[in-house]
């Protein structure tokens, strides 16, 4: 099933030339969910246990605001 879908996938993430956050988040916005989930997963994973507390404080007041 994930081959089907290849031509529906945004693919990888480009180069961040309008800032990190600006391309991260024009290349969310073209993801499917499975493919946005797949992504945040592996980036969870990879993140040292600091940086995820840090990162769901900022992510809850975001959610929040």
């Amino acid at each position: 099933m994930e081959a089907a879908l290849g031509d529906l996938r945004a693919g990888m993430p480009i180069a961040a030339f309008d800032g990190i956050r600006a391309e991260a988040s024009s290349w969310a916005a073209l993801t499917t969910p499975f493919e946005a989930k797949a992504y945040l997963w592996a980036i969870w994973q990879r993140m040292p246990d600091q940086a995820r507390g840090r990162f769901l404080g900022y992510a809850q007041g975001e959610v929040a605001a």
